[in-house]
């Protein structure tokens, strides 16, 4: 989220808490959710982010796009932009990914104003600063709602308009020169060496430089002027005179209300006044943790003590730390409401934006959990009651647990930790007493949020030119006009059809063909398919891309369908192998083949379905699942195949594989070319049904036994030649001599 600070009014001083408090927990991975006070979810974890805007909420999902949540946590606009400003008259800066320019959108997330502006401020009264690139230098400039120029003259640097006011800046480190203009463009405070000109409430201005502090009125005069103070907060500033002793001023009398006081020495950690009270040190310097508390009267309401650490009031509660003690609640007068609960890091539950956090009533207190090595965090309310904490389990799952210790996200953690068991494959009895269904459920959920994620990221990066290898198909090629859309009946090439159901598209093998360079590219079609006439098949989201061919390969017999998954198993590996023909590679690919689904064989659709996993192993690791099926017409065969590779393939294979099942079935064939229609004399295919499984012999496999004839030929005439050879010589001589020997 970028920050708006430069060109936008200066975030509210008072604001009430928001109802909700985000929440986050890291389970397969970091989401967050919104919990009202009674320990329920508004918003269960979905989102990367979420910040407190005014009323509203700015989610971000886990790629980091931006939409709108109302204070309920109701959407109003869905998460599709970069930045997301604060909303002023129902109008909000904002910027897209695939466009760094700022524009203005509605309540709707409608643009109002174009994307065209470098940087853009909020619309206050009907005005707003914005930046734009001339000559490659930037200009500001005050549009009104139209995009009309609202104020005259540009600048080169300008703040928003607060009460009718607004900073100009020029110049860089010691030529930085300010100066203040009213609506008319008129400089109310002239151009000079000062750090900035802040528009405190109506007829106050407050001019801060390295040596001065001047208060002045809404013409530029002096009313009160010091040496220094700190950030103004509900009417009040802490001022001095001479660097070290500090006194209070009541800014819309512009009057003094304490004068310097030798023992106030500084407002403690830059906190002003939150809740009426400020903390302030009174030691000679505010390392020394002697802190009191005043009122905006500058009354004091706690005398000077010992404290470790403090934080401002709201609700008229305070958290502190006593030295060596742990964090409690304290009320305006000391009063304890909690004993000590917690030692750990202390902040605000909420944020405006990245590590800017939003004061309120609840506090998150983050502590060291010697049992896991890990964090656990705990919520508590100006009450001292435990809200919510997220802590980790064995597992290494976070879970949320609300005020009354029940855990309330995952909303399954036995099978949660089950499914992280399986995954580390790691053994735990426990993992036996849940059931196969509630395992099953985990799986299919944490497989949508990766492709989820997968979308989210494509949808952040289509346009981008970032990371173009995330991004979707380029938009040319997949707003070709070849694509199909469904819902409607395709025509195969051939004696078929498919059902192409809503939100998918289908592109013929011509247009394939003529695409198929863009495709591969695209990695929506293999690169090595040959001349097959493959056709395409994909969601409208792009997440996946099914193969589709029609071949007339003649009729496939059935009369022997009996497989046996393991045998079929075997031969797959073998032959994707093929390790005869890498005998002269000293790095040979192996390949290991499991099954995700086995092959089913559907005796009255006349299809084979089956999923495997492919883990290659030589020059590199690989792991490759593929969902195929086979349906078989008369004399046709046509085969459908979804291949998934990288990191997620078996999540994504999971959500794919209930798609893929409902394609399939959408296939029919023509009357008089059902399977049902095969006539005697049909020509027979050279395949049969389960070399659609292992795919045909190898040439080295079809080529093996000829060329094991010709070693048993070879063996047998060695034998001859070594053995019998030698023999019948013996046997020859013997009979010679025999003959001889009876002459």
């Amino acid at each position: 989220m970028a920050a708006f600070a430069d060109v936008s009014p200066a975030p509210p001083q008072e604001q009430a808490a928001p109802v909700l408090f985000p929440v986050c927990a890291m389970v397969f991975d970091h989401r967050c959710g919104l919990l009202d006070r009674s320990g329920h979810w508004a918003v269960e974890p979905h989102y990367g982010e979420l910040f407190a805007s005014d009323d509203n909420w700015i989610a971000t999902t886990p790629a980091g796009r931006a939409g709108v949540l109302d204070a309920q946590g109701h959407q109003l606009i869905a998460p599709r932009f970069q930045t997301i400003g604060r909303f002023h008259n129902g109008v909000a800066p904002a910027t897209l990914f695939s466009d760094d320019h700022y524009g203005y959108i509605d309540t709707l997330g409608h643009w109002v104003l174009s994307p065209r502006f470098e940087l853009a401020g909020d619309f206050v009264d009907g005005i707003a600063a914005t930046a734009t690139e001339a000559a490659g230098q930037w200009r500001y400039s005050y549009i009104d709602p139209q995009a009309h120029q609202a104020v005259p003259g540009s600048y080169e640097r300008a703040a928003g308009f607060q009460f009718g006011l607004a900073e100009i800046s020029r110049g860089e480190g010691d030529e930085l020169e300010v100066a203040l203009i009213d609506r008319q463009g008129k400089l109310v405070v002239p151009w000079g060496h000062r750090y900035g000109l802040q528009p405190l409430m109506p007829n106050r201005v407050l001019d801060t430089s390295e040596h001065a502090l001047i208060l002045r009125d809404g013409k530029g005069q002096v009313i009160f002027q010091a040496k220094g103070g700190s950030e103004p907060a509900e009417g009040r500033l802490f001022y001095s005179l001479d660097g070290q002793s500090l006194g209070l001023l009541d800014i819309e009398a512009g009057k003094p209300l304490v004068a310097p006081r030798p023992d106030w020495r500084g407002w403690y950690a830059g906190y002003g006044f939150s809740d009426g009270l400020a903390w302030i040190c009174s030691a000679q310097s505010c390392d020394d943790h002697m802190l009191m508390l005043v009122d905006r009267q500058g009354q004091v309401v706690l005398p000077a003590a010992k404290y470790e650490d403090v934080r401002p009031f709201v609700a008229g509660v305070a958290p502190v730390k006593y030295p060596g003690k742990a964090w409690q609640l304290i009320d305006q007068h000391g009063h304890a409401l909690t004993p000590p609960l917690y030692d750990g890091t202390l902040e605000p539950a909420w944020e405006s934006s990245p590590q800017t956090p939003r004061s309120g009533d609840i506090w998150l207190i983050s502590t060291d959990d010697e049992k896991s090595g890990g964090r656990t965090q705990h919520w508590l309310d100006a009450h001292g009651r435990t809200l919510a904490t997220v802590e980790s389990v064995a597992c290494g799952v976070e879970v949320v647990r609300n005020g009354a210790g029940q855990i309330i996200w995952p909303r399954d953690l036995d099978a949660t930790c089950a499914v992280k068991h399986k995954e580390a494959d790691v053994s735990d009895p426990a993992d036996a007493q849940v059931s196969a269904e509630r395992i099953a459920a985990i799986e299919h959920a944490k497989a949508q949020d990766v492709v989820d994620g997968e979308v989210d990221v494509m949808q952040r990066e289509t346009g981008r030119h970032v990371l173009p290898m995330l991004a979707g198909p380029p938009s040319d090629l997949w707003n070709d006009p070849n694509w199909q859309h469904g819902p409607a009946t395709v025509r195969l090439d051939g004696a078929a059809s498919l059902a192409l159901p809503e939100g998918y598209r289908y592109l013929p093998p011509a247009a394939v063909r003529g695409l198929r360079d863009r495709l591969a590219a695209a990695r929506l079609l293999s690169a090595d398919n040959g001349d097959v006439p493959l056709a395409l098949l994909a969601p409208d989201d792009a997440t996946w891309s099914m193969s589709v061919v029609l071949l007339p390969q003649g009729h496939v017999s059935t009369q022997y369908v009996d497989f046996d998954a393991e045998q079929l198993r075997q031969i797959m590996q073998v032959r994707s192998t093929n390790i005869l023909a890498q005998l002269s590679n000293p790095h040979p690919t192996l390949h290991n083949i499991t099954w995700v689904h086995p092959p089913r064989w559907d005796a009255d659709a006349h299809r084979l379905a089956w999923s495997y996993e492919d883990f290659t192993m030589g020059g590199s690791l690989q792991s490759t699942i593929y969902l195929t099926a086979v349906t078989l017409g008369r004399r046709a065969t046509l085969g459908m195949q979804i291949e998934l590779g990288g990191a997620y393939a078996k999540d994504r294979a999971l959500i794919a594989q209930e798609a893929f099942d409902k394609l399939v079935k959408g296939v029919s064939f023509d009357a008089g070319e059902t399977y049902a229609d095969a006539q005697p004399g049909d020509p027979a295919a050279a395949l049969g049904l389960s070399e659609y499984v292992t795919g045909p012999a190898t040439k080295e496999e079809q080529e093996l036994p000829k060329k094991l004839e010709r070693k048993r030929l070879r063996d047998f005439w060695y034998t001859v030649v070594e053995r019998v050879v030698p023999t019948l010589g013996l046997a020859l001589i013997g009979l010679g001599a025999r003959k001889k020997f009876k002459k």
